[in-house]
């Protein structure tokens, strides 16, 4: 069994992404009161469409969002594609797995490839 079998959370986690990275579409974005008690905080999150789940923004997320999709109104988000993965990121002085967004490569395109130092370049 899974821990997100286990313990499932509305909230999306890097742990739902050790099997890699996973596309989704932009349903909403609101503010929701997360935590509890005294540490519950209204912060901005991302719907999905087709119960793919629920992200918390944090700063360096919202800002991926910002730069790519632009816009004053994150109503322009939705329907919108992105891609959530997993990667190690600073969290309170120490190292810990985090989610983080990008575009995907539109169907076709690949990545631009590196070139081999080691190999002669005609000019």
């Amino acid at each position: 069994m899974k821990v997100n079998e286990a313990f499932p959370s509305t909230y999306l986690k890097a742990s739902n992404f050790v099997d890699g990275p996973r596309d989704v579409i932009i349903n909403n974005c609101k503010t929701e009161e997360v935590g509890q008690g005294d540490d519950a905080r209204t912060l901005p999150i991302l719907e999905f469409r087709e119960g793919q789940g629920v992200l918390v923004l944090n700063k360096t997320n919202w800002n991926t969002l910002l730069t790519s999709f632009g816009g004053t109104d994150t109503d322009e988000w939705n329907g919108r594609t992105i891609q959530l993965y997993s990667a190690e990121v600073s969290f309170g002085g120490k190292m810990v797995n985090g989610i983080r967004i990008r575009i995907p490569q539109p169907s076709g395109q690949t990545q631009p490839s590196t070139m081999n130092l080691d190999e002669e370049v005609p000019f």
